[in-house]
């Protein structure tokens, strides 16, 4: 996989990586399945920020990654019955999940949120098997 991997032109299945855009067929996205709506975020905007809130669907979610190990995770982020705008607290470091909602204040623990899965593929093949899915990119 060293030399796939290397070549940005180079895709298992050509016929799918046509018409993607600037992204390109091999650009990094981790995508989200929730209520019947797909999304992704691509690794570049998760890298420079960090933290990405949107919808898929009618759902918020908000993508983090964590800047010590690259791990992303995703969250519904409803909390008792308030839609969320999660932010990083300023004083700690994203490694240790300190989250705020950025409208009230509040701290928020990573574990009062309901966890999503996150598939990490290329767009390619996130596109191809999600064709209606939203992407959230810079």
């Amino acid at each position: 996989y060293d030399a796939y991997l290397a070549d940005p032109e180079r895709v298992f299945f050509p016929e799918l990586a046509e018409g993607l855009g600037e992204l390109g067929p091999k650009g990094v996205v981790f995508g989200v399945r929730v209520g019947g709506a797909q999304a992704a975020v691509t690794e570049t905007l998760l890298a420079s920020d960090g933290l990405v809130n949107g919808l898929v669907g009618h759902v918020p979610v908000t993508w983090i990654r964590l800047p010590s190990t690259g791990a992303v995770r995703a969250f519904d982020r409803r909390l008792d019955g308030q839609v969320l705008v999660l932010a990083f607290v300023e004083e700690d470091s994203p490694d240790n999940e300190s989250l705020r909602d950025a409208l009230s204040g509040k701290a928020v623990r990573s574990d009062q949120l309901t966890e999503l899965r996150v598939d990490r593929a290329f767009w390619y093949a996130w596109k191809h098997s999600h064709p209606d899915s939203l992407l959230l990119r810079r």
